[in-house]
């Protein structure tokens, strides 16, 4: 069961989708396509606040959650949060 926190004038569904495990928690990378039943499948449960970071495998996450957006139109959809890099990831 999905419920929702207010944040500000809109309502911010909790829990959250943790971004890390695509990218960096779970020992590998997955590819855009391995990532989408999952990313699919929390839509569909209604989990759309989603946190990532730019330091989890130099921002493949990132990259990943970005690229299924695009892919299935889903940014009114979906919450997006990102932590600012604590440094200069070297080429970006």
């Amino acid at each position: 069961m999905v419920k929702t926190l207010p944040f500000q004038d809109i309502q911010v569904p909790s829990p959250g989708f943790g971004a890390m495990g695509l990218s960096h928690g779970l020992g590998s990378n997955f590819s855009l396509e391995e990532a989408e039943p999952v990313l699919s499948k929390a839509i569909e449960l209604g989990c759309t606040f989603w946190d990532t970071a730019v330091l989890y495998q130099a921002g493949v996450n990132e990259g990943l959650v970005g690229d299924f957006i695009r892919k299935h139109n889903v940014r009114d959809k979906v919450f997006s949060k990102y932590h600012a890099p604590l440094y200069q990831i070297p080429g970006s």
